[in-house]
C-alpha cells in the first residue's frame, strides 16, 4: 500500500488509561487507497484510545477538508469532513477477525494494529453522500452557472423534477 508504518500503533507497552494519537491524512493516504472521490485532502484523525487489560477502545474524531468534483456542475470544490467512530479491540482470541463493523478480535500474540484500513473506512463513512458546493457550504455563486444553464437546457434536473405519482402517495393516511 505504501503507507510504511505511519499508521501502525503498537499498543502491547501501553499502560491501561487513556492515551491520545493524531494522525495527519493527506495527499499520500489517499492516494494509497485509490480513493475516486477524494482528489486531495487534508484531515487529521484525532485518537483516544482506552487501554484496559483485554481489550482496546479506540475513539476517532475526523476533521478537515478535501478536494473533489461537484456532483451538480462537475467543477472542483473543497468541502468539509466531519465524524467520530468508534473501533473496539478485544485481546487474546486465537486469530484475527472482525466480529463486527465496529469489533475485531486480535490473537495474544499481536503487539500493533495497522489503522489505516480503519482511518480510510471512517473518512468514507464521513463524506457526504451528495457532494455539491453550493449546498453544503451555502453558497449558490460556487456552482459553474454555465454547466447549470446546460443541464436544464438538455432536461437534466435536480430536485425539481420530481414525479407526481409519488407525492400523490404522500398523501395517503395510514389508519
Amino acid at each position: 500500500m505504501g503507507l510504511g508504518k505511519k499508521y501502525v500503533l503498537p499498543f502491547a507497552g501501553l499502560k491501561p488509561g487513556t492515551h491520545r494519537f493524531e494522525f495527519e491524512l493527506g495527499n499520500s493516504f489517499f492516494e494509497a487507497f485509490h480513493t475516486p472521490e477524494i482528489r486531495e485532502g487534508e484531515l487529521v484523525a484525532d485518537l483516544e484510545l482506552i487501554r484496559q487489560s483485554t481489550m482496546l477502545v479506540l475513539n476517532f474524531t475526523i476533521s478537515g477538508t478535501f478536494r473533489t468534483q461537484c456532483d451538480r456542475c462537475g467543477i472542483p470544490c473543497t468541502l468539509p469532513v466531519n465524524g467520530e467512530h468508534q473501533l473496539v479491540v478485544k485481546l487474546g482470541g486465537d486469530e484475527t477477525r472482525e466480529e463486527d463493523g465496529e469489533i475485531i478480535a486480535l490473537p495474544a500474540s499481536e503487539s500493533e494494529i495497522d489503522l489505516a484500513p480503519y482511518l480510510n473506512e471512517y473518512v468514507q463513512l464521513s463524506l457526504p453522500v451528495r457532494k455539491v458546493a453550493c449546498e453544503v457550504l451555502n453558497d449558490e455563486s460556487l456552482c459553474d452557472r454555465e454547466m447549470i444553464s446546460k443541464l436544464e437546457e438538455f432536461g437534466a434536473r435536480d430536485d425539481e423534477g420530481r414525479d407526481e405519482r409519488w407525492d400523490k402517495l404522500k398523501s395517503i393516511k395510514i389508519k
